[in-house]
């Protein structure tokens, strides 16, 4: 696993460190001049604590701002999160109805033999379905995609499959509502009061949904609050370095793997630095 420091001014990798260990990312960052570190503004990047260590330390200098699409995915995956737990709960209750179901037939069976009858053990009934023919269980799972998209995106099948898991499940309903909600905030006008007012605002009402999943995403916003609303005065994002981590994987895929590990430094350092 690598770190890699891009400038997006020159378009090229500045540093690729081969860990994502604060130490050793700051050993490598300790030979560079303090001017050089110094002059750097913004620093762009995820919300892993590692690099937050790594920017207070080494650019002391620089606005640290919260990735948007990271920020973003972490909302996702709250909501996917309690999506998981419901399924998790219509499978327990599947294994449930089938062990009973063999547990009654098991009795039935065991008396007719006491009484030297014969029993032909009956299968077990089908689960529930919706009119969409999806069990629970199914109608959770094939929801996945759909709770990554805007409703004005659905699909007609998706729309259908939707109108039913809110119905069913409320809380879902209302922490997709919330997620988009807050994805939408994202694209508000750069206001700095109205910004913060929007903010505060969301985060109190998704308190008050009481959903676990959605008051643990609350809590990481408010703790890197100062990095997210940063984005708002320059609107940096880790685009430019996902876009070098793309142009790298392709290098790798097109050279059909690398044994010389030293070579592919060697190789990327010609091509991206």
């Amino acid at each position: 696993v690598y770190t890699i420091i891009s400038n997006k001014k020159t378009g090229k990798i500045a540093a690729m460190i081969m860990s994502i260990k604060s130490k050793v990312i700051m050993e490598v960052l300790s030979s560079i001049s303090v001017k050089a570190l110094f002059g750097v503004r913004t620093v762009s990047a995820d919300l892993a604590e590692n690099y937050d260590w790594v920017c207070r330390n080494m650019f002391a200098n620089a606005q640290k701002v919260a990735d948007k699409f990271h920020v973003i995915k972490l909302g996702l995956e709250s909501l996917q999160d309690l999506r998981v737990r419901f399924r998790q709960m219509a499978l327990e209750e599947e294994r449930i109805r089938i062990e009973e179901h063999k547990s009654q037939e098991a009795e039935k069976r065991e008396l007719a033999k006491r009484q030297n009858q014969s029993y032909k053990i009956l299968p077990l009934p089908k689960s529930k379905t919706y009119f969409n023919d999806e069990t629970k269980k199914e109608l959770l799972a094939r929801s996945r995609y759909l709770l990554f998209t805007f409703e004005s995106n659905w699909t007609e099948t998706q729309k259908e499959r939707a109108s039913i898991l809110f119905k069913e499940f409320p809380e879902i309903a209302v922490a997709y509502k919330q997620i988009c909600a807050f994805r939408a905030w994202y694209n508000i006008s750069k206001n700095t009061d109205k910004v913060n007012s929007k903010f505060n605002d969301w985060c109190q009402k998704t308190i008050e949904t009481n959903i676990p999943e959605l008051i643990n995403f609350v809590s990481i916003l408010k703790r890197h609050s100062p990095e997210i609303l940063a984005y708002f005065k320059d609107g940096h994002t880790n685009a430019f370095a996902e876009s070098l981590n793309s142009k790298i994987q392709r290098f790798i895929i097109t050279n059909y793997g690398i044994r010389d590990r030293n070579f592919f430094h060697f190789r990327l350092m010609k091509f991206l630095s």
